[in-house]
């Protein structure tokens, strides 16, 4: 029996798509069978199939002799997928697929099976032309923070909230061509710098460690950095902060230093966890390590101590260590790495 994987288009997958296509239709379905793949455009985006390099596609699936269809939506999605893919066994994206097109497919066909995701294997090695977006992305997120020091230094930032923070760097962002945020950016102030994702609110900020979490997005390519910030005048909780900070730092170094080609992604995460163990500090480290980037924030590899995947050469992903200690503060810094043949590159200028 042949197989035919079908994929639909969700806020969730987008990028995927994207990625193959260069623009993001509005409604489409994308099925590939045997050595075939048949992409279903909506009358709304149709004619953009003329800006689509097939080559691109066949490029970046594998496939060199890969044969592509493009196929408007003009008559019922149900009768189109089943002069495709009748007597087939469908195959489903189980992370991505929504319980309403699972539905669709198991009522029409029901002979189901499903893989985790079908893209992330090809997206997680970038060509030139991806490296060349997210360095220019990663030049946009050092921009942004150098203004945001200069605030910190001049102490003005004191006369802010964390929103107008927030606000400052989404303006500041669109203002260097990015496109948007890859995320919402976190500017945690006081304690809320102990909580990993915290949701920014309208807290004024205040002598205290604020952390700021920022993603860029530069033609469908991210960044990720994270740094945390003495404000304002010392306290009686400098001292902790600047030990915290000092391990966090180490820590980074360390997995950096571990960072080659053929390295496992666990033992990056381990190699933190241990140190941190070593300082007293390991229950405090609440996160995985770190994230793949690409077209989304997060993606593969995950770099925690239960993955056995391998680093590979081109590879971008984020290292980004974290010590948060309950109603107190927290300390995360993050850089987001390209891995090259030889050796890991930071492409920012922004020191930890």
């Amino acid at each position: 029996m042949d197989k035919a994987y079908i994929f639909f288009t969700t806020d969730l997958v987008n990028t995927w798509f994207c990625y193959l296509l260069w623009f993001q239709p509005d409604i489409w379905v994308m099925v590939l069978k045997n050595n075939n793949l048949y992409i279903l455009f909506s009358s709304n985006c149709f004619d953009q199939k003329n800006i689509v390099s097939l080559q691109d596609i066949r490029s970046k699936l594998k496939n060199p002799n890969l044969n592509i269809e493009f196929l408007l939506l003009k008559q019922n999605l149900l009768e189109i997928l089943n002069s495709l893919v009748q007597w087939c066994q469908i195959i489903l994206e189980k992370k991505y697929i929504t319980y309403n097109n699972f539905e669709f497919i198991k009522n029409n066909f029901g002979n189901i099976d499903f893989v985790d995701s079908f893209f992330d294997d090809f997206k997680k090695i970038k060509n030139n032309d991806e490296i060349a977006k997210i360095k220019k992305a990663i030049k946009i997120t050092d921009e942004i923070y150098l203004w945001i020091e200069q605030l910190i230094v001049s102490w003005e930032i004191l006369n802010m909230t964390e929103k107008q923070v927030q606000n400052f760097i989404v303006k500041s962002l669109l203002d260097n061509w990015a496109e948007k945020e890859a995320f919402g950016t976190i500017v945690a102030s006081l304690s809320s710098s102990a909580i990993p994702h915290y949701q920014t609110s309208n807290v004024q900020i205040w002598n205290w460690p604020l952390l700021i979490d920022a993603w860029v997005i530069f033609e469908n390519y991210c960044s990720d950095f994270t740094r945390t910030y003495w404000v304002g005048g010392k306290n009686e909780d400098y001292k902790l902060f600047k030990e915290i900070y000092e391990v966090v730092k180490t820590a980074y170094s360390l997995a950096l230093d571990k960072v080659k080609v053929g390295t496992a992604c666990k033992d990056l995460d381990l190699v933190v966890r241990e140190y941190f163990a070593s300082k007293g500090y390991e229950k405090y480290f609440t996160h995985s390590l770190g994230h793949g980037i690409g077209m989304q924030p997060h993606e593969v590899p995950t770099i925690n101590y239960k993955s056995n995947r391998i680093l590979e050469e081109n590879m971008f992903f984020a290292l980004e260590p974290g010590i948060y200690l309950p109603w107190k503060f927290g300390v995360r810094l993050e850089n987001t790495i390209h891995l090259t043949s030889s050796w890991p590159v930071v492409y920012s200028k922004l020191p930890i």
